[in-house]
C-alpha cells in the first residue's frame, strides 16, 4: 500500500489527483509518513515560493524510496505557460537544495505525450536559465480515465438501451452541449446550423454569462443582428437542468443526465481546442464514448485522425468526414456544418453506427484499464518509467 501526502490547501482540483485511479494507495492527512509527496501544478510560481509551502513536510523526502509527484493532467503545458516554467524552477530548487535527487521526482501530464512535455519542459528550463534535470515523466489519458473511473467508482449512470429500444425512444436527432460559447466552434456552428433550419433537429445548450451584443461580432458574418438577437433570447441554456456557474464560467462535464444521450441519435461535440492548438480529448468527447453514442466533432485539425491512432473508430463509412482534415478553421466549421446537413437529409444506417459505438466503448474500457494499471505499478514504485 503506498501512501500519498497532498501539499496543503490552496490546491486548485486537488480532487483531481491521478492517485484516484490507482489500486493500493491511501491518501493521509496531516503531516504523516508517506511515500509519496504530491503537488497539483496549477500555481503559476514555484511552490517554495508560496506562502503555504511552509507547512509542507519534507523531512520524509530524505528517504530515497519516497517520491515527488507533479501532475497537471487537465490541459498541455507549453514552454511559455508560467505554471510549467514555475515547477521548472521549483525542481530545480528541489534537488539544488538537497530536498530529494532528481529521480525521485515524478511529473505526470494527463494532455501530451512525454515526449511533447519534456520537449516543452527543456524550453521552460532555458527560458528560465534553470538547471534541466532527468526527472520521470508519465503521460496517461486523463479524460478517458476520468469518465470510466466516475462510472465505476462514484455510480455514475450512462446510457445502456440497445438499438431496437431506441428506435421508439428516440426524440431528436442529435446532442449538442456548450458552455463558454465564445469559443468559434461553438457560437458560430450553432448559428451555422439556425441558419441552415437543422438546429431545432437536436437538444442544445448554449450556456454563458455574455450578451448577444458582446457575442454578435463573432458570428456577423453569419446573421444580422436582429436576428441574432431573436435567436439568442431564445436557446435552452440547461435542457439537463445541470446547474452552470455562470461567474466561473466553468463545468467539468459531470453530473449529466444520460438520458439525453438515449433521446438522440447521436453526439455533435465542440471540442475545448479547436484553432491552431494541439490535440486535445477531453470530457467532451469521452461521454459520447461512454454512452455508446456516435459523433460528430468540431476540433483541430486531425481530431479524428488521432483517436483511429489511439484504437477508435469513426463514422467515414456512414457520413462525409473531410472536416478533420481542413486547414482553414472557417471552412472546417461549414464542413461540419455540412455533414450535420447531410444525416439530416438522408437515411443513415444507425444499426451499424450503433454497433462502431459499443467497439468504441471496449476501447475505452481497454485504454482505462492499461492506464489504471500502470499508475497503480507507478505510485507503487514497480514501475520503471
Amino acid at each position: 500500500m503506498s501512501t500519498i501526502q497532498l501539499a496543503p490547501n490552496n490546491l486548485a482540483y486537488k480532487f483531481e489527483s491521478p492517485g484516484r485511479y490507482a489500486t493500493h494507495v491511501n491518501y493521509l492527512n496531516g503531516h504523516n509518513n508517506y511515500d509519496i509527496l504530491e503537488f497539483n501544478s496549477y500555481l503559476d510560481k514555484p511552490y517554495h515560493l508560496n506562502d503555504s509551502f511552509k507547512f509542507v513536510n519534507l523531512t520524509k523526502l530524505k528517504n530515497p524510496n519516497t517520491r515527488v509527484l507533479i501532475s497537471h493532467i487537465r490541459e498541455r503545458l507549453n514552454s511559455d505557460s508560467s505554471i510549467l516554467r514555475g515547477q521548472a524552477v521549483f525542481i530545480d530548487w528541489l534537488v539544488q537544495s538537497e530536498v530529494c535527487k532528481a529521480e525521485q521526482i515524478l511529473y505526470i501530464v494527463g494532455c501530451q505525450t512525454e515526449q511533447d512535455f519534456l520537449q516543452e519542459y527543456t524550453q521552460a528550463c532555458l527560458k528560465e536559465h534553470t538547471f534541466q534535470h532527468k526527472i520521470k515523466i508519465l503521460s496517461y489519458p486523463h479524460f478517458e480515465t476520468d469518465a470510466v473511473w466516475r462510472m465505476y467508482q462514484e455510480g455514475l449512470s450512462i446510457a445502456n438501451r440497445n438499438y431496437d429500444e431506441l428506435k421508439t425512444f428516440v426524440k431528436k436527432d442529435f446532442l449538442f452541449l456548450n458552455a463558454k460559447i465564445h469559443k468559434a466552434n461553438r457560437i458560430n456552428l450553432a448559428v451555422d446550423l439556425f441558419q441552415r433550419g437543422v438546429l431545432d433537429n437536436g437538444i442544445y445548450s448554449l450556456n454563458t454569462s455574455h450578451t448577444s451584443t458582446e457575442l454578435y461580432p463573432l458570428v456577423q458574418h453569419l446573421i444580422d443582428q436582429y436576428s441574432f438577437g431573436h435567436f439568442y433570447s431564445n436557446i435552452p441554456h440547461s435542457p439537463d437542468n445541470i446547474e452552470y456557474d455562470s461567474e466561473s464560467d466553468h463545468y467539468l462535464g459531470y453530473p449529466f443526465d444520460y438520458t439525453l444521450y438515449e433521446k438522440t441519435k447521436y453526439s455533435l461535440v465542440a471540442e475545448t481546442h479547436y484553432e491552431n492548438n494541439p490535440f486535445l480529448l477531453t470530457e467532451k468527447t469521452a461521454r459520447p464514448i461512454l454512452n455508446k453514442h456516435p459523433f460528430v466533432i468540431a476540433s483541430t485539425v486531425g481530431f479524428l485522425k488521432q483517436l483511429h491512432e489511439f484504437g477508435y473508430y469513426t463514422f467515414n463509412e456512414l457520413w462525409p468526414e473531410e472536416y478533420d482534415l481542413e486547414t482553414d478553421t472557417t471552412k472546417r466549421l461549414s464542413l461540419v456544418a455540412d455533414t450535420v446537413e447531410y444525416i439530416n437529409n438522408n437515411t443513415v444506417d444507425w444499426v451499424y453506427a450503433y454497433q462502431i459505438s459499443k467497439e468504441n466503448y471496449t476501447t475505452l474500457q481497454r485504454r482505462y484499464d492499461r492506464s489504471v494499471k500502470l499508475l497503480t505499478e507507478c505510485l507503487s514504485g514497480s514501475f520503471r518509467i
